[in-house]
């Protein structure tokens, strides 16, 4: 007999006679991301080393800790979505307020999902991401300013290694179909 499967239905509780789990133990992420793309560039993407003095527990919901410990590295424009909001919401609202730009029209989003065991959680307690990957292709040449970033331009990302970007946001960029460096 084939193992027991686990459909993606949550409740704060288990209910397994009725095919809905409890939501994972170490949680769940929703998030938007947004790799933009220069005109007629399409090795190079957008990516920024945050501001810890930056709004980001507004904009990215990033508490002052993990702001300070990912502002060394490479990130994407992104954020979780907010309670109740649509992805496609979620892409406007982060280009307005990590990049002052307005996106329109968007493309339908790559999906991806991943878990993985972070080295906080008990053994066994794995976090669980699903990702709306938002590919924005000629944009301009000249990268978006921001306050919320203290450098923020396009990277060629086959030249770019896994451990310059912060918060596995290489994995995207691989999703995306960009040629990763490793």
């Amino acid at each position: 007999m084939a193992e027991e499967r686990k459909f993606a239905r949550f409740r704060p509780t288990a209910q397994t006679d009725r095919m809905v789990f409890a939501v994972p133990t170490d949680g769940l992420c929703l998030s938007t991301f947004l790799v933009i793309r220069p005109r007629g560039q399409p090795d190079r993407v957008l990516v920024g080393r945050i501001d810890p003095a930056g709004p980001w527990a507004h904009i990215g919901g990033l508490d002052p800790s993990r702001a300070h410990q990912w502002s060394t590295g490479w990130m994407l424009p992104s954020c979780q979505l907010l309670y109740y909001e649509a992805p496609e919401e979620s892409a406007h609202r982060i280009a307005r307020e990590q990049l002052g730009v307005e996106l329109s029209p968007l493309p339908t989003p790559l999906l991806m999902s991943d878990s993985d065991q972070r080295p906080t959680a008990a053994k066994g307690d794995l976090h669980w991401d699903i990702g709306f990957v938002y590919v924005i292709d000629n944009f301009s040449d000249r990268p978006p300013h921001h306050s919320a970033w203290t450098d923020l331009r396009f990277v060629e990302v086959s030249m770019t290694r896994r451990t310059d970007y912060v918060r596995s946001h290489q994995d995207v960029l691989r999703l995306a179909g960009m040629p990763c460096a490793d």
